[in-house]
């Protein structure tokens, strides 16, 4: 039973040895032989390369999401600040928020951190908002506060539809019929 065991052990870890040598141009030569019964390294022997595969245990850290997870958080974030800024002013803009890697909010520290974003947002749309043209980007930690990489605010006089998104995407226009030229 014992050496079952560590015979289905070697096999996982020769997995990943198979894994690491199609990625390092400079894996050593030669057939991979697992070296049963010793308690000490190494588990394999490669060539004249005595090799220990090792795996770390711990506690994951809270912020540990998968890329999925990542995006979902930040479209999220993003659709709660469009929401609380539309709540206040109604006008349309494309807001695009690179958010810093990372970030996670607990439940209590989100509503502030949404406050803060629609405030920042609110007041750069007021000082701007004099019927013309813009686009402001800010980058400035010292304003932008912890958690935000930058945000980009672009109104138009012919923007109809606000355009709320998280950063790395990009705006596709939907422009009516009468906009294309002819």
């Amino acid at each position: 039973m014992k050496e079952n065991k560590e015979k289905q052990k070697k096999e996982t870890e020769k997995r990943y040895l198979l894994k690491l040598k199609k990625l390092l141009p400079d894996f050593p030569e030669g057939e991979i032989v697992p070296i049963y019964g010793k308690k000490e390294p190494p588990d394999f022997k490669v060539g004249n390369t005595g090799i220990e595969v090792t795996e770390i245990h711990g506690e994951k850290p809270q912020n540990h999401f998968q890329p999925k997870q990542i995006k979902e958080f930040e479209q999220g974030l993003v659709l709660d600040i469009q929401k609380r800024f539309e709540q206040t002013l109604k006008t349309p803009l494309m807001v695009d928020i690179g958010f810093r890697e990372g970030l996670h909010l607990k439940r209590e520290s989100r509503q502030k951190f949404i406050n803060q974003a629609v405030e920042l947002i609110r007041n750069i749309a007021h000082k701007k908002n004099t019927g013309e043209n813009f686009r402001e980007t800010i980058n400035r930690p010292e304003i932008t506060g912890n958690g935000i990489d930058y945000i980009t605010i672009h109104y138009s006089i012919n923007l109809s539809t606000p355009l709320w998104q998280d950063g790395g995407g990009f705006w596709v226009p939907n422009p009516s019929v009468a906009r294309l030229p002819q």
